[in-house]
């Protein structure tokens, strides 16, 4: 669940799928109030810790995606993610909000991930939220 300071909490559903060595492709949707949220990207692997994705969404205005993924290991089975998150959101005026995304990642067993995230707005255009999920790997 994401609360975003305007929308109140919102159920998200991810799914992805490995598109060859070190490309995914994903597709999001996000349920709850008056308007939903649906979109996508394909991410880029570049190393263990590094990876860059682009997409799109709707949520309110039609918006592209931006980010720059970190990846650090702290202990057997748990993954920091940081980076930075970026949206060009286009609507009555162009915004371009910026993030600083900051989650932990554990793994608890038989392909099952706990995911806690949270994203710090870095301008006016952005906002806060926190969300947290269970994720299944192949």
């Amino acid at each position: 669940m994401v609360y975003d300071g305007e929308t109140d909490f919102m159920m998200f559903f991810h799914a992805g799928v490995g598109l060859g060595q070190n490309i995914d492709l994903a597709g999001k949707f996000g349920v709850f109030g008056d308007e939903n949220y649906y979109g996508g990207d394909i991410e880029f692997g570049f190393s263990k810790t590094l990876s860059l994705s682009a997409g799109a969404h709707h949520f309110h205005d039609f918006a592209l995606d931006g980010t720059a993924n970190v990846t650090v290991p702290l202990a057997r089975g748990t993954k920091l993610i940081t980076g930075l998150d970026m949206d060009i959101v286009f609507g009555n005026e162009t915004k371009i909000p910026l993030w600083i995304p900051l989650g932990i990642r554990v793994s608890v067993g038989n392909g099952w991930s706990l995911i806690m995230e949270s994203e710090i707005e870095l301008t006016d255009e952005a906002y806060h939220y926190f969300g947290v999920g269970m994720a299944y790997g192949f």
